[in-house]
């Protein structure tokens, strides 16, 4: 075996249990082993000899991250928790995109399973059911910010204000800068969660946007269907109609050249009667 397909091996056995940076960090100590080892002269089944095999150093590794965790483990069991949470609230908003999508879809309504007007109408009832909360949602966002500004004012004064303070008293002035440099501190999380809101809203909006155009867009496609269906059955009766006129005319033309050979007929055989009656006198 060489160093590298033990420290594959080894790879192999701690992914299920250590985090990718601790499996970096566990590799690297063990690949400056090999280092340390061929610095000596060593070959690498003899590195390997000594180190023993990847499984049993992945146990000795897990057994001893256990016992690092045991004073934690509360810690963990809330951190586990959380995670389960916020791993069932993913995949119920997958299944709720998902079924939105799925939602009006393109056969529903230029299959005309859905009639169009009724699309519509669930078109405009759902914006105008949004409004209100849109609205709502709008204005807490530009409170919030405009919240946020403030306390940005207002930590920046506390920091003006701090250094004239120790001037004057330097404890009460140091305890107002830290004040001030906590409040910094917690003014810059409330930025970054203010930051991912409105960037989650923009999303939202751009998705909702995206969907309205997609729906309209299955309605065009409807309608030009439709569209062309009765300009294929206008063409279709026009034909029709042409057929049948020329038909009737056909019909006229042959009925005047069966009275004209009739009379024909009856003018030669009246010519044949009195060249008869001739010849007999």
């Amino acid at each position: 075996m060489s160093k590298n397909e033990f420290l594959d091996i080894l790879r192999d056995y701690l992914k299920d249990s250590f985090s990718q940076s601790e499996i970096l960090d566990i590799l690297r100590d063990y690949e400056e082993f090999f280092l340390n080892g061929e610095l000596e002269g060593k070959s690498d089944e003899e590195i390997i000899a000594s180190l023993g095999s990847p499984k049993t150093i992945a146990q000795d590794l897990k057994e001893e991250m256990k016992r690092e965790n045991r004073g934690s483990n509360r810690d963990k069991d809330y951190k586990d928790e959380a995670k389960k949470v916020w791993e069932k609230t993913k995949e119920t908003s997958k299944k709720g995109f998902q079924k939105s999508k799925e939602f009006l879809n393109s056969n529903d309504i230029i299959n005309e399973k859905i009639p169009t007007w009724g699309v519509k109408a669930i078109l405009i009832i759902l914006s105008l059911l949004l409004i209100i909360p849109s609205i709502m949602v709008i204005g807490s966002v530009i409170g919030a910010g405009l919240g946020l500004v403030g306390l940005s004012v207002l930590d920046m004064i506390g920091y003006a204000l701090s250094f004239p303070a120790m001037a004057a008293n330097f404890y009460l002035g140091l305890f107002g800068f830290f004040i001030s440099l906590a409040g910094t501190g917690v003014i810059i999380a409330l930025w970054t969660i203010y930051v991912n809101v409105v960037i989650l809203i923009k999303r939202l909006f751009t998705k909702y946007v995206a969907w309205i155009k997609t729906k309209k867009m299955y309605i065009r496609v409807k309608e030009n269907k439709n569209s062309n269906r009765e300009s294929s059955e206008n063409e279709v009766r026009v034909n029709v109609n042409e057929e049948r006129k020329e038909e009737e005319n056909n019909e006229k033309e042959d009925t005047i050249v069966y009275l004209e050979e009739s009379k024909i007929v009856e003018v030669e055989n009246f010519e044949e009667k009195e060249a008869g009656e001739d010849e007999e006198k």
